[in-house]
């Protein structure tokens, strides 16, 4: 067993997230929001480069000391992992992180995924990196099981399980996106990529009647629907009529340090109601924040500051991880102060 299948074999039991290689340090474990040693001793370039020798292929190798990075997606044995390795004037160093069942940290609520399966539409999946976007469409597919959809899934995530029993699922290379192909019989299309170029493509297709699922690589969903429309073509009154025209729902997420789990997901819940269109087209994304949180009771939306104080009343994180991620800390203390906390 090489040395990468130890610490992928170790960073499971431990339930771990991710596994950091630096040269002259030990090779630590991402658990929640600790990093722990996992090897005696610092490691050196060489052994780095050894290592990486082993599970890279010729042509990974050569990629890696050609453009000095390389980033992708292996299994070895049971354990998928991302990796992203670079090479400095250290040597390589870079980070393996885990695919584990993230999907299960989501627990969206069935209108959710009942957005998602409407005949068209679009829907938007924001959050920063290593956020869980990809877990979320895996969880959003599962939810949606027994449907009889034909669901076309453009993503270059090629080791990750995407399955919805009962569906029928076709999995495409992100950049096969540039070249038009798209099927037409597919109910939803499904569009997971790092990259911001395809949110024309997307919008386009939601305009054509299509059910879109979109993820964004954005801190938050105000943000995200900003972005959307500064990177789709048209005049700024007409790309906010179109986002306007098409828009279902949105999640913006988060991955937090939990209590019972090293990692718990948080998330806000935006449904494209009236009031919600009205504000995109006049461009009042100031304003989203406020209509997600008042409407919580009457349209299932919330504000990641609700999920949070949900969160912290079940006990899943801490005060302090509560805080840290809220975007609001002083209407969290208001919500707490409230239930007497």
């Amino acid at each position: 067993m090489n040395p990468i299948q130890k610490c992928l074999e170790m960073a499971v039991d431990r339930k771990g997230q991710e596994i950091l290689l630096n040269s002259l340090q030990p090779i630590r474990l991402r658990v929640g929001k600790d990093l722990l040693p996992i090897t005696d001793g610092q490691i050196s370039a060489n052994e780095i480069r050894q290592m990486l020798s082993q599970i890279l292929t010729e042509d990974e190798k050569k990629s890696l000391y050609e453009n000095f990075k390389l980033q992708g997606v292996k299994k070895i044995g049971d354990v998928s992992f991302k990796f992203d390795f670079q090479i400095d004037f250290d040597g390589v160093n870079g980070s393996m992180v885990l695919q584990n069942e993230n999907a299960q940290l989501w627990a969206f609520p069935a209108m959710a995924s009942e957005s998602v399966l409407r005949a068209q539409g679009l829907n938007l999946i924001v959050g920063p990196r290593r956020s869980g976007k990809t877990a979320a469409v895996q969880s959003l597919l599962a939810a949606s099981q027994g449907r009889k959809k034909i669901i076309a899934i453009f993503s270059d995530e090629e080791n990750l399980n995407f399955a919805s029993d009962g569906n029928v699922l076709s999995h495409y290379p992100s950049q096969q996106l540039k070249s038009g192909a798209i099927p037409q019989s597919a109910d939803l299309i499904i569009i997971d990529s790092p990259e911001t170029i395809f949110c024309e493509k997307a919008l386009r297709l939601a305009e054509e009647g299509r059910s879109v699922l979109l993820t964004l690589p954005f801190w938050n969903l105000k943000m995200g629907l900003q972005r959307m429309l500064d990177l789709c073509e048209g005049s700024e009154q007409s790309r906010a009529r179109r986002l306007g025209g098409t828009l279902q729902m949105g999640l913006g997420l988060r991955l937090l340090p939990g209590i019972e789990a090293p990692l718990q997901g948080a998330f806000e819940l935006l449904f494209a109601d009236s009031e919600v269109l009205n504000a995109l087209t006049k461009q009042n994304f100031e304003s989203i924040p406020d209509l997600m949180r008042s409407s919580a009771e009457k349209s299932g939306m919330r504000s990641l500051n609700q999920t949070l104080f949900q969160l912290l009343m079940k006990r899943k994180i801490e005060m302090k991880t509560a805080f840290e991620a809220s975007p609001l800390p002083e209407e969290l203390d208001s919500l707490l102060k409230k239930v007497g906390i």
